[in-house]
């Protein structure tokens, strides 16, 4: 068997493979927001730092899943047609929901806006790795994040000038 052969007869095409990969990393990715979960299930704040400590820990390694998914997903934007755009766009609405629902259940003020912003600063660490050739802005996720939700206590306690 070569190794087209063997890819054909385990995946059917090498589209197939891809999508199957896909999957597999987005499962990975997934154990990420369970361990986050599992280790602080009382605390919605808790468990959103103990995420994005792990985004940052895995934005250093550019071919983590997280950093694979971020990817994937700018690279197959245009490619509307692929079925590996499905599983790609679900899984980032999936996050950016989780992020907004731990921000609302920690009752930071303006909990919509506050999860864009930390998405925003998650995306942007996991893309910036092959970006600048030294440890740059990803090791700084939590140190923003913290300033965001900080912030978003602030405006609560204080009354928003949006109210």
């Amino acid at each position: 068997d070569s190794n087209v052969g063997t890819l054909i007869k385990y995946f059917g095409s090498a589209q197939a493979m891809a999508h199957a990969h896909l999957l597999a990393i987005i499962k990975e990715d997934e154990a990420l927001w369970t361990e986050a979960k599992r280790t602080h299930a009382n605390s919605a704040e808790a468990e959103l730092l103990a995420w994005l400590h792990s985004v940052e820990l895995h934005a250093q390694d550019p071919f983590s899943a997280p950093v694979q998914l971020s990817r994937a997903s700018a690279s197959l934007y245009y490619h509307k047609m692929t079925p590996m755009q499905e599983p790609l766009k679900a899984w980032r609405l999936k996050e950016r929901f989780r992020i907004r629902a731990l921000c609302k259940s920690a009752e930071f003020d303006e909990p919509d806006r506050l999860a864009d912003k930390i998405w925003l600063l998650v995306e942007g660490a996991r893309n910036e790795r092959m970006t600048f050739d030294y440890d740059g802005p990803r090791l700084r996720l939590v140190e923003g994040a913290k300033d965001l939700i900080a912030a978003h206590r602030e405006r609560k306690l204080m009354g928003s000038p949006l109210n």
